[in-house]
């Protein structure tokens, strides 16, 4: 089985933000353990990464694999 990959995009440490980490991590967890990896990127940090994915809204989630 292969390894989920997402990417999460946020802005900043807002409730939103805070709120989309901590439900995504919990429902990996509860759905597949040990079998995915979640890179969190925050837009005010990185925004050429967020550019480059042409993310316009956050939070947003793209899952990259399995296809």
């Amino acid at each position: 089985m292969s390894e989920h990959c997402f990417k999460l995009y946020v802005m900043g440490s807002s409730s939103r933000s805070s709120s989309a980490i901590d439900n995504l991590k919990s429902f990996c967890e509860e759905f597949m353990p040990s079998n995915y990896s979640l890179l969190i990127i925050d837009v005010l940090e990185d925004p050429k990464a967020a550019e480059s994915d042409k993310i316009f809204a956050t939070p947003t989630l793209i899952k990259h694999e399995p296809p």
